[in-house]
Parts: structure tokens; sequence; C-alpha cells
């Protein structure tokens, strides 16, 4: 759970700065929400390889193998 709240933070945090840096976004929570939308997602594509690769987790041996499947 605690890496969960860590990405939480680090997300908002990244929304909320872009917001301040960029009024349009800063003004509009819809915006807002597409930003920090598209920061998680950023983040989870960085970490996903890396997590499977060391071993953090695995996937289901039921589902197809893909891209984020580093053992293929």
């Amino acid at each position: 759970m605690c890496g969960w709240v860590t990405v939480f933070y680090i997300i908002t945090w990244v929304a909320w700065t872009v917001g301040r840096e960029i009024a349009a976004i800063g003004q509009r929570p819809a915006l807002m929400a597409v930003t920090a939308t598209l920061a998680a997602l950023l983040l989870d594509l960085q970490i996903d390889p890396l997590a499977t690769a060391v071993g953090f987790w695995t996937w289901h041996p039921l589902l197809p193998r893909t891209l984020m499947d580093c053992r293929s």
C-alpha cells in the first residue's frame, strides 16, 4: 500500500506543478485530471518493465506475453 501512496503523491505534485506553470491547464479541473492521468501512465510504463525484471511481481500465466513482459 505504501507504494501506491507514494505514486499518488508524486502524480498529484506533478499535476499541481504543471497547473501552476501553465495557467490554461491549472484553471480547468478536467485538464488537471488529464495531466495527472498521463503522468501516472508514463510513470507506470517506466516502472512495470523494471519491476517485472527484478521479480517484484509476475504476470498470470494465462495472460498473453506483452511488451511489458521482460522474460520474452
